[in-house]
């Protein structure tokens, strides 16, 4: 269980990191 949550941790940081890289070059 815990190595599953871990990964989903790692894949939210990931897409977050996406996120914020796809706003900051729009703006």
């Amino acid at each position: 269980m815990k190595p599953f949550i871990l990964i989903n941790k790692e894949r939210l940081i990931k897409s977050d990191n996406w996120f914020s890289n796809k706003l900051y070059k729009e703006l």
